[in-house]
């Protein structure tokens, strides 16, 4: 794989490398000297690792000895199988390190006490998120952006109108092969759309269909952080101006799971800002994608759009009906059966008054 032509083949031969040597240290350098790579790529290997602390393994053999006897102690006393999930635990400690997530390491407080001082703290956020910045520093710039934010940097005026500077970087981020960074990315994202509410709509119009890429992805942990983020920013902020592309994906995207997910984007939105005047004007879209997807040929798909029609129909009560009427017996049957569902709409989230800072959406 390290000879392949493709270079994203390489690279990802790199990052296991990366992560072997995180787990087996300098036993798994020795290890790969043994395959007599040429010189050239060692090299390279080599200046990628020296970036990378290998974790700490106890070498007292002793201790290791009387743990390994205390296992077969245990399997022989208790032979019962483990079950599934905890196998899964520890082939993902395996593989992994059994490392906490560390977005949900605390985060410090940064105190900034000028408008120059936390321009220059942007500006460094910034020229730190880019590709060619190793990835645990580009991980500590995002963590320091939450640290500001812990800090009370969103009491500065100019806070929403530096947030421009990341937006490129952390759509780069995104992109980013690494599930550790893009997950990192995602979490700020969330943190920042229940900081900012209203005032980061604009932010959340433009990140929304970046994420649109890494839901339908089959690295779980990124599909799911991508997911987890929309939802969070559209419960945090209408985002209106993007409605229009959910639908379209919800209706016409050839990947089944964009479609369902899309499909639970403009549930949420309806759910959440009924009241919202962007949404009232939706009418039209909203009737048009709940006809087309109570047909679609994903079950999923369909049984959202059902809910979606149950929303739609406490929203706008005389279109309902009239769509209704045009629904297949069958899918009028399952409606009816369904309804009385858990679903419910919610009063829209207010936005924070901030009458000394200018709206987010106007520094766009």
């Amino acid at each position: 794989m390290l000879n392949d032509p493709n270079q994203a083949v390489r690279e990802a031969a790199i990052l296991c490398i990366e992560e072997m040597y995180m787990q087996g240290g300098n036993q798994f350098r020795e290890e790969l000297q043994r395959h007599h790579l040429p010189s050239y790529m060692v090299k390279d290997i080599n200046s990628r690792l020296e970036r990378i602390e290998p974790q700490q393994r106890s070498t007292d053999s002793r201790s290791s000895h009387h743990a390994s006897v205390n296992e077969v102690k245990a399997s022989s006393v208790n032979p019962k199988k483990s079950s599934p999930k905890a196998k899964t635990s520890t082939r993902e400690n395996s593989l992994f390190g059994g490392d906490p997530d560390i977005t949900e390491k605390p985060i410090e407080p940064i105190n900034v006490y000028s408008e120059k001082e936390l321009i220059r703290e942007f500006e460094k956020i910034a020229s730190t998120l880019v590709p060619e910045k190793d990835w645990s520093m580009r991980i500590s710039a995002m963590r320091r952006v939450e640290g500001l934010v812990a800090g009370g940097a969103t009491d500065y005026s100019c806070f929403r109108g530096l947030l421009k500077q990341l937006i490129g970087p952390l759509s780069t981020q995104l992109s980013d092969r690494r599930s550790t960074i893009v997950k990192q990315a995602c979490h700020l994202l969330c943190l920042l759309s229940k900081e900012l509410l209203g005032d980061f709509e604009s932010c959340a119009e433009i990140f929304i269909p970046v994420l649109f890429k890494l839901v339908v992805i089959t690295v779980l942990v990124i599909a799911e952080s991508a997911d987890n983020c929309i939802k969070t920013m559209l419960r945090n902020c209408k985002a209106a101006r993007v409605l229009p592309r959910i639908a379209e994906a919800a209706k016409h995207d050839r990947n089944a799971v964009l479609r369902a997910r899309c499909c639970e984007y403009a549930l949420l939105t309806l759910e959440h800002w009924p009241d919202a005047p962007e949404i009232q004007r939706s009418v039209d879209l909203y009737e048009d994608l709940i006809r087309c997807c109570v047909a679609d040929a994903m079950s999923e798909v369909r049984a959202t759009a059902r809910m979606c029609y149950r929303l739609f129909a406490k929203t706008w009560p005389d279109r309902s009906r009239r769509l209704f009427s045009s629904f297949d017996p069958v899918i009028q049957r399952l409606i009816n059966e369904e309804e009385g569902g858990s679903h419910r709409r919610h009063a829209s989230p207010s936005v924070r008054e901030r009458h000394s800072q200018p709206s987010f959406s106007q520094t766009f």
